[in-house]
């Protein structure tokens, strides 16, 4: 694509975007962007990379006074994104992340948990958390997640990571401008009734990791003739017994940047924690450069339609 391609879409795209936010603090903003994409940095970085007009006092209080709706404007990118999407079903993603913070001042620090475990810091460190929505760009071999909605978590509200993403998924679903029904991609911690059975309400289905020990059934097996009500699980799934009842396959993939050989075990059952609704399921487990395989992991797919890879 040449420079001038490029150019005149980021044009169109801001032109959009701008759409959403007041007219008196366009300019402001469109210096803070450019600034932003030269320097790669903090505010004061984006002020330095340009020829600023306005006092700098003035540019911190757009962003920190400035009365505008940022969900407004998240609306305006997820529909310029779902616009871009020539995927016949778009995926999404939701997580979360945390922000290290050396200020209990900070809104929303608290805290929170730190999943990377890495060495010489705390587990919880002070630190705000942010919920994110994501929209997935892809081709044959690479994937991007591009952000479409960050919210804070508050420390002292009532709303859990699971309320905040199924408030920020079921909004985004609203603003829809086809007939297409995204596929959302989620980790074990988001993979809870909660969150999944009023996504099912509205057709979307959802594809992620699950607890090892979540249980799961056979479909129970057909009875006639007898009093009481019917079965609704059958035999109880242990991985045991999934490598007894089904094939072991495997299949080369590209994955985090090199192709991996994957071995899986794919099968239906019912899930325990969906109410007994039918399900796609794969243990699985991968390796590459002739290294010991990882551990087993336990997938899910909502959608029985899709197939294992």
């Amino acid at each position: 694509m040449s420079a001038l391609k490029i150019l005149s879409t980021i044009t169109d795209w801001i032109s959009t975007l701008f759409q959403y936010v007041p007219k008196k603090l366009r300019p402001s903003l469109l210096e803070l962007l450019v600034g932003t994409i030269i320097a790669a940095g903090h505010i004061s970085d984006a002020l330095f990379a340009i020829d600023f007009f306005k006092h700098w006092t003035s540019y911190y209080k757009i962003l920190e006074c400035a009365r505008f709706s940022v969900l407004y404007l998240a609306i305006g990118w997820f529909r310029l994104s779902w616009s871009l999407d020539a995927n016949d079903r778009p995926l999404w993603a939701i997580d979360d992340t945390i922000c290290f913070r050396s200020s209990k001042k900070a809104p929303g620090a608290d805290f929170h948990f730190d999943h990377s475990h890495k060495i010489n810091r705390p587990d919880y460190p002070l630190s705000q958390l942010f919920v994110s929505l994501f929209s997935i760009a892809q081709n044959e071999t690479e994937h991007s997640a591009i952000p479409i909605w960050v919210q804070l978590t508050d420390k002292d509200g009532n709303r859990s990571k699971l309320e905040i993403a199924r408030h920020m998924i079921l909004i985004a679903n609203k603003h829809r401008t086809d007939d297409r029904k995204p596929l959302l991609l989620a980790d074990s911690w988001y993979m809870k009734e909660p969150l999944i059975a009023p996504l099912l309400k509205q057709q979307i289905h959802c594809i992620g990791q699950i607890r090892k020990d979540s249980a799961l059934f056979l479909q129970p097996e057909p009875t006639t003739g007898k009093r009481g009500r019917p079965p609704k699980y059958g035999t109880k799934l242990s991985f045991q017994l999934v490598t007894e009842l089904f094939p072991l396959e495997s299949v080369n993939l590209t994955a985090w940047g090199k192709e991996r050989t994957f071995e899986f075990y794919f099968f239906q059952a019912k899930a325990r924690f969906l109410n007994g609704r039918l399900c796609n399921f794969v243990w699985c487990r991968f390796s590459s450069d002739g290294k010991e395989p990882t551990a087993w992991h336990l997938m899910v797919s909502t959608d029985t339609s899709l197939c294992a890879c």
